[in-house]
């Protein structure tokens, strides 16, 4: 499964951590509905109500609201649905958005009865050993600090970001870490790439 875990970014999931996710993903958590546009409402509310929605098949209001891949993506963040791209009729992209519910039954998964509780704890330790292990800085969706920085502060955090996040974590989540370790550290330390 490949979902949006790891510092927002696309993240490669071992079936072995399924039960942790679907757990966390349908709690409705405080930190997952706080801060929702009323377009991101509808569309969950969609979504639970259908099973599944793609979002080139979302019909979007004239008057200002947001795109819908906007909205999909803020749903995505927060863990609230899972997404996975698809190629439509036309051959061009589109997010196929689905609630944990019809994901589960989609892939064949059993639930579990892991409590969210249990879950964030687990997940929250796997992610400490990791930045531990490789000096890292990645965040889970419901630990992210939300600050406000200036302009160039926040180019800098991007692009120190690509570097960690982006590079580092893919090497993590393909589970070649200690052979690529090395690597890593290269792209830590700002080394060449």
């Amino acid at each position: 499964m490949f979902t949006k875990l790891i510092s927002g970014k696309v993240t490669l999931v071992h079936r072995t951590i399924w039960p942790e996710i679907f757990a966390i993903g349908t709690a409705r958590a405080s930190w997952q509905m706080k801060g929702l546009s009323k377009s991101a409402r509808n569309l969950l509310a969609m979504i639970d109500g259908q099973g599944s929605f793609r979002t080139d098949q979302i019909v979007r209001p004239k008057s200002g609201t947001a795109k819908p891949r906007e909205v999909a993506r803020a749903l995505e963040r927060k863990l609230l649905i899972h997404a996975g791209q698809v190629h439509t009729e036309t051959g061009a992209h589109a997010k196929l958005l689905e609630s944990w519910e019809a994901w589960a039954k989609r892939v064949s998964f059993e639930v579990g009865t892991i409590c969210t509780d249990e879950a964030q704890s687990k997940m929250e330790e796997r992610v400490r050993k990791l930045n531990e292990q490789l000096g890292a800085k990645a965040r889970l969706p419901w630990l992210e600090v939300h600050t406000h920085f200036s302009t160039s502060q926040t180019k800098q955090f991007t692009q120190r970001r690509k570097v960690y996040s982006d590079s580092w974590w893919r090497l993590c989540t393909f589970a070649t870490l200690r052979e690529n370790l090395p690597t890593t550290k290269r792209w830590r330390d700002g080394g060449e790439k």
